[in-house]
């Protein structure tokens, strides 16, 4: 099984304006919407849409709690449990069209709401993928990387895509996966080259190095570096989300780090965020070509 978690998600509010944002005067929308935002719900969210069963799991509180739960309801292969907190669940605002996002804070998780997460980690079982996706909010860290340690430690084949501080901390443990960006780089290797970077980041313990860029793309593994070439698509939203989906995706079919990569990269293509013929993503693998350095 593969679960996935948000510790920080969002209730997304998604507005379009007929003008360009002024300051200081009233703008008014002429459309609007909600979303489930969060890194490790949207890789469950493309999971899904590729067949595959997830869980999610994370925190959630409030009233968006309900409209959260709600709209994750909609996908057949989500399973979603997330720990009731007494905080409310952060609403993001995002002006479609535009550059232009506010994000807020997010809220507080006591320590006795943290127990309660903990009881679910406690049935993931060995060789199941834990995936740990998005920012960790202030004052969560030092638990999550702990929580995090035991699951490497029961042999769960942990995926980090997170604070840079807690992939740092847990390397020479030995995850299944880290996900890196080049703000990422700079804080886990003081090599200056892309390639010999990811190599140091590699020997110190993960069992894959994935990176991405907005037009390369590499993976380290046991069987070497690859690289590939990929286009910057029109929507960012979910791009890494669905590279990371992909890449399970592969692994569960049993799949080489070669074939891995080319099906990561295919879904971050199409993006998975929303559906796709299953034969769109068998399509543009066909046309990738992976190079080995």
């Amino acid at each position: 099984m593969i679960y996935t978690c948000t510790t920080n998600p969002s209730l997304d509010y998604y507005i379009e304006l007929s003008e360009p944002l002024a300051d200081g005067k009233v703008n008014r929308t002429t459309a609007e919407h909600y979303e489930a935002g969060g890194k490790g719900v949207n890789v469950s969210i493309a999971l899904s849409h590729m067949f595959i069963p997830s869980v999610a799991l994370g925190f959630l509180g409030g009233f968006p709690r309900e409209y959260y739960l709600s709209f994750l309801s909609s996908f057949r292969a989500l399973q979603p449990i997330f720990t009731k907190i007494k905080d409310n669940t952060r609403i993001n605002v995002k002006v479609t069209g535009s550059n232009t996002a506010i994000n807020a804070r997010g809220p507080q998780v006591t320590e006795e709401e943290f127990t309660r997460f903990k009881t679910y980690l406690e049935r993931i079982y060995a060789n199941d993928y834990f995936v740990l996706s998005g920012n960790v909010q202030n004052g969560l860290e030092e638990r999550m990387t702990g929580a995090v340690e035991t699951l490497i430690t029961d042999r769960v084949k942990v995926v980090l895509d997170t604070n840079p501080e807690i992939m740092k901390a847990v390397l020479k443990m030995h995850p299944y996966m880290v996900r890196l960006n080049e703000y990422d780089l700079p804080f886990l290797s003081k090599k200056k080259d892309i390639v010999e970077a990811l190599k140091d980041i590699y020997e110190k313990g993960p069992s894959h190095v994935l990176y991405n860029n907005d037009d390369e793309v590499y993976l380290v593994c046991e069987e070497g570096v690859y690289f590939t070439r990929a286009d910057e698509t029109q929507d960012q939203i979910g791009r890494d989300d669905s590279l990371i989906a992909g890449f399970l995706l592969a692994k569960q079919r049993g799949a080489t780090g070669k074939e891995a990569l080319t099906y990561a990269v295919a879904a971050s293509q199409i993006n998975y965020l929303d559906e796709h013929d299953p034969q769109d993503l068998e399509d543009f693998a066909d046309k990738l070509v992976i190079e080995k350095l």
